[in-house]
């Protein structure tokens, strides 16, 4: 037996260096030279921002209206207000329906996209490059113009609070929400999820008074990237977007977090005792 051991030890040798060798990756090539794309920018009249970033052989044409104006603009009693707004600007324009709109969009080789961020909403599509001056035309109608139908408005809110209940049944968003309600007391930051009746009292009058105070040109972006003409997209946008209200200044309301040490201990009523630690000494992440 102890003839064998040292074969056994060599084998067991060769096999980890065989083994090394079959793992070690392969030789990474050379990097490419990268040189990004240079960026045309141009400003309109009512404060209108165009970014032309031409860039890529692929025939589309990526299109985004960024908009300075998101969660962060709402009140205490206006949580997801933006995003009911948003719903329903995919409704259709008032001189479009929603079909007439995804149609067109559709003919172009792309989809209309609407969305809303804590500090930005955005209407967004890749289409193929010719059609990217038809492309802003919709895009810029569907911002420029909406309907804002009082109709779909109890079938949106429905919706959303659907969505709220199933969001809420999950214990991460639980925490979430109490966690940055504990940081941010007093700030759109802090608040993270409306509740049932606070959805039930939005009207479309206070939709469309946030739109009149949070939409324009001043707070407007347009961004195209990929292959497209020039000269025909610069054009599609002043004549869509040039005349548009100007709008306010976007104002940034700066959170101002709160230091403390507190350790707090959620629940979930009619569930398997399952509790979730929220934070403790929480300042610490902040200072």
């Amino acid at each position: 037996m102890k003839h064998f051991i040292p074969y056994i030890i060599a084998i067991a040798f060769l096999t980890g260096v065989s083994a090394q060798e079959k793992e070690m990756p392969p030789k990474g090539g050379e990097p490419k030279n990268f040189t990004l794309p240079k960026k045309e920018i141009v400003s309109f009249d009512n404060g209108l921002t165009l970014v032309m970033i031409p860039y890529g052989s692929i025939p589309k044409a990526t299109i985004r209206f960024s908009i300075k104006t998101g969660n962060i603009d709402e009140n205490e009693n206006q949580v997801w207000l933006t995003d009911l707004l948003a719903d329903l600007l995919e409704e259709g324009s008032t001189t479009k329906t929603n079909k007439q709109i995804a149609d067109e969009m559709a003919g172009m080789g792309g989809n209309l996209n609407i969305g809303v961020g804590l500090h930005t909403s955005s209407i967004s599509s890749s289409v193929l490059y010719e059609f990217a001056p038809q492309a802003i035309s919709v895009m810029a109608d569907v911002l420029k113009n909406p309907k804002f139908p009082e109709s779909e408005l109890g079938r949106l809110k429905d919706n959303m609070k659907r969505d709220l209940s199933v969001r809420l049944s999950r214990p991460q968003a639980q925490a979430n929400r109490d966690f940055y309600a504990s940081i941010y007391p007093n700030h759109p930051y802090g608040r993270v999820y409306p509740t049932d009746e606070m959805i039930d009292s939005y009207t479309v009058a206070d939709i469309k008074s946030f739109y009149e105070s949070h939409f324009g040109a001043l707070r407007t972006t347009v961004y195209v990237a990929g292959n497209f003409n020039r000269e025909a997209v610069r054009e599609a946008v002043e004549s869509a977007l040039g005349d548009w209200k100007k709008g306010t200044e976007a104002q940034y309301n700066v959170a101002e977090p709160v230091t403390s040490n507190e350790i707090k201990i959620i629940d979930r009523p009619r569930c398997p005792p399952i509790y979730y630690l929220l934070w403790a000494s929480y300042c610490r992440a902040f200072g």
